[in-house]
């Protein structure tokens, strides 16, 4: 199968692109991560696959409209 197919087919069967389905589950295992533990958020980015701290906020902002920060806080509080 070729990276296009397999692409054209995962998207029809889930709705979202495989790299869209990436970072999904790699922000849902960071925010399990900030809620659950006091881990850096350093830690965190790169446990969850994130190249560096700033791409992991970037992301993490772009997707949830807050930052790991500001996520982590709205939970304790």
């Amino acid at each position: 199968m070729s990276p296009f197919h397999f692409t054209r087919v995962f998207t029809k069967e889930t709705g979202i692109t495989p790299h869209q389905y990436l970072i999904k589950t790699r922000l849902s295992a960071a925010k399990y991560l900030l809620k659950s533990t006091e881990m850096s958020i350093k830690n965190i980015a790169f446990s969850t696959g994130f190249n560096s701290e700033t791409s992991f906020c970037t992301t993490f902002k772009k997707w949830e409209n807050v930052t790991p920060s500001q996520y982590r806080q709205s939970i304790l509080n």
